[in-house]
């Protein structure tokens, strides 16, 4: 009896959270390939198969409807880059055709979990607060919507760049042009899929460039 007819092809991902700390792309750790058909007699739910077994289940049409309609926006980690000051070493950016360099030193207190911040652009000490305050805005920026195919994008060549050098590891975000108005769209790691806030992003930048 072949009930198999690949009418619902779908993937199901396990993902950890530590991945979408690292990069807010859909990273797989896991991946489960289901084959549905039609819908039993009263629509309620899919037979299904998992792809290599040969057992035949029901699932619910709600919960297939579900995996078959997913919004990318739904299953990442909330921020685009989840940074950490402790692990931070430097912050490099580059805008408006300058670079601005932001070395990170720190010196741990009697606590194991609190450090004293040391900052400095060009060998010259910058405010610790204000740079701890522009770093935390810019470490909890959120995804803002999907990236739309069909806008008409206002030009690829890069707004800004950061680049986040911590302990073991660099994390890469450059923000580019996307509606001229009200988002950026934002690759991190190479991965773009997702715009930004534009005054969210156009406030940050302000604010690390403005050190002193």
């Amino acid at each position: 009896m072949d009930l198999l007819t690949n009418i619902i092809n779908f993937t199901l991902d396990n993902r950890k959270e530590r991945d979408y700390n690292q990069n807010p792309s859909l990273r797989k750790e896991k991946s489960e390939k289901f084959y549905g058909t039609k819908e039993n007699s009263d629509k309620s739910s899919y037979y299904v198969r998992m792809k290599g077994k040969d057992g035949i289940y029901l699932m619910e049409a709600a919960s297939v409807s579900k995996m078959i309609t997913i919004n990318p926006l739904d299953c990442v980690y909330q921020r685009l880059y989840a940074g950490d000051q402790q692990k931070l070493n430097q912050v490099e950016l580059s805008y408006q055709e300058k670079k601005y360099t932001y070395d990170v030193s720190k010196t741990k207190k009697k606590s194991d979990t609190e450090y004293t911040y040391t900052i400095k652009s060009d060998g010259k000490k910058v405010d610790t607060d204000k740079f701890t305050k522009a770093y935390g805005v810019i470490s909890y920026l959120a995804p803002g919507g999907n990236i739309d195919p069909k806008v008409s994008v206002k030009g690829n060549k890069p707004v800004a760049q950061f680049t986040f050098h911590e302990d073991k590891q660099d994390t890469k975000m450059i923000i580019y042009p996307y509606d001229g108005q009200n988002f950026y769209r934002v690759s991190v790691n190479g991965i773009m899929q997702f715009t930004v806030d534009k005054n969210a992003v156009d406030k940050v930048l302000k604010q690390f460039t403005s050190l002193k």
